[in-house]
């Protein structure tokens, strides 16, 4: 999750771990509330704008994060202008990594074709590489377009009211993406499950 305090222009990200009540935005609830209670003449000065990704499919299931944000400014005085339920944000990472590596193939699909005497300038592997990259804009769209949507609320500091998108992916298909990418990452960074089972400090 990310804030965004309008007043002050500053962006305060959270990771999924941190969000409980223990966490970064447990910390920033006991911490802030109190400030803006006992200090009246903040009230109306700073406004809250949230982009949230819980990583599920549906960017609504990001709703609870939501309420909870409007109800902690509701409480403390503190202008909430909305905010951004994204789903499916893995997917993202993975077809972020996935433009990488067209673009590396891509070059070096070049550089081969150039030293293999077809020149440097052939432009067919850089149409393959657009309709590659046409390809993740479309899965993106939606977040895309939201995502515009709320920087020009904050730019002109107007409310944004909740929204919800998701990658445009059909589920199934996402789940098995994303089974594939966690448990590349879970083996990358300590092995499979991210030590769950490893003995606890």
């Amino acid at each position: 999750m990310t804030l965004y305090l309008g007043a002050q222009n500053a962006f305060i990200p959270f990771h999924g771990e941190d969000t409980g009540s223990k966490g970064c935005l447990g910390c920033l609830f006991r911490n802030f509330r109190p400030v803006f209670i006992q200090n009246p003449q903040y009230r109306g000065y700073w406004t809250i704008y949230v982009i949230a990704n819980n990583g599920f499919i549906e960017g609504r299931q990001n709703e609870p994060l939501m309420q909870i944000m409007e109800n902690f400014c509701n409480r403390s005085g503190i202008e909430w202008c909305g905010g951004l339920g994204i789903g499916g944000g893995v997917m993202m990472n993975v077809m972020r990594i996935m433009i990488t590596v067209f673009f590396g193939i891509t070059v070096l699909n070049v550089v081969l074709s150039g030293i293999g005497g077809d020149g440097f300038l052939t432009a067919d592997p850089w149409i393959q590489f657009g309709k590659q990259a046409l390809e993740v804009l479309i899965f993106g769209c939606g977040i895309i377009t939201f995502d515009l949507w709320l920087a020009y609320c904050i730019s002109r500091q107007k409310k944004y009211g909740k929204h919800y998108t998701r990658i445009m992916v059909p589920s199934f298909v996402f789940i098995i993406f994303a089974d594939i990418f966690f448990t590349i990452v879970s083996l990358l960074q300590g092995g499979i499950f991210r030590g769950w089972f490893a003995r606890k400090k």
